[in-house]
């Protein structure tokens, strides 16, 4: 489900609404089984970690060629690397054996449970229903100076997909993506990839670019940050993905790892050839 941007701080929603669900499932399962908190405590919590890692290995296996260069990365999980309905499978089986085993706390179990996913499932449908649809939003309008000093118009790649990260040099996970995106612009030549600088003056581009050997192509200086207000984040990193048709598809507030981004990038390249 993404990100949401609370007073400038970019919070993941999915970890949000697992917290919740599992605090009010064993808020009602502990009122449920009066004698056995041990034994609830243990289901509900095993049932959320079995999910969860899931969720993360099933994620890890379909992109294992990137992890595998950074094994240590497999364990950052901030870069939203899930498959969410693997994880739910995996949750409901272990679930279904706990309710199965524990005649003494199937009621118990079951209520618990049931809770929790309604939980999770009425707050999901709500910030889904609030939430911009992301497909209204379409690639950024206007005139925009290149870092080359030169003007460019981020509509006028409409008929590619695009890729635009909005970014900071003193934003120090900007800086820690930048070498991955780099590598990812130059390794997929049909995206376009734009770099835009939110509100910092060419020569703070320049040094950094500079100091840090950093090769990147389409530049641009947003100084009043009209990209980051277009898409509704100023939380960075973020970095928009739109399809060829111009239409936002997906947006990362935070940083993204390698196989994060190769997600993105599949969906992209998949719409594309359609």
């Amino acid at each position: 489900m993404g990100m949401i941007n609370f007073a400038g701080l970019a919070l993941p929603v999915t970890p949000l609404l697992l917290a919740a669900a599992f605090i009010v499932s064993l808020f009602v399962g502990k009122r449920l089984a009066t004698t056995q908190h041990k034994e609830i405590d243990s289901a509900l919590f095993t049932t959320l970690i079995t999910g969860v890692l899931a969720a993360r290995l099933a994620f890890v296996i379909r992109f294992w060629a990137t992890y595998k260069l950074t094994p240590l990365s497999i364990i950052d999980i901030r870069d939203g690397g899930f498959y969410p309905w693997i994880g739910v499978v995996a949750g409901c089986c272990v679930a279904v054996w706990y309710v199965w085993r524990n005649s003494s706390l199937r009621r118990a179990l079951l209520i618990a449970l049931l809770t929790g996913a309604c939980t999770a499932g009425l707050s999901g449908a709500a910030v889904w229903a609030l939430r911009p649809t992301p497909s209204d939003i379409r690639l950024p309008a206007g005139i925009f100076t290149a870092l080359n000093g030169n003007t460019m118009r981020i509509d006028a790649f409409l008929g590619k997909p695009v890729v635009i990260n909005l970014w900071a040099s003193w934003c120090p996970p900007c800086r820690r993506e930048m070498p991955m995106l780099q590598q990812a612009q130059a390794d997929n030549g049909d995206v376009v990839f734009i770099f835009a600088n939110q509100g910092e003056a060419a020569d703070t581009v320049h040094q950094y670019l500079s100091a840090e050997r950093v090769n990147i192509h389409n530049v641009i200086l947003d100084a009043d940050m009209k990209v980051a207000k277009h898409a509704g984040s100023m939380a960075f990193p973020t970095t928009l993905f739109f399809d060829s048709r111009g239409r936002l598809q997906n947006i990362r507030m935070g940083e993204l790892s390698a196989a994060s981004l190769a997600q993105r990038l599949e969906t992209l390249h998949l719409d594309h050839k359609d």
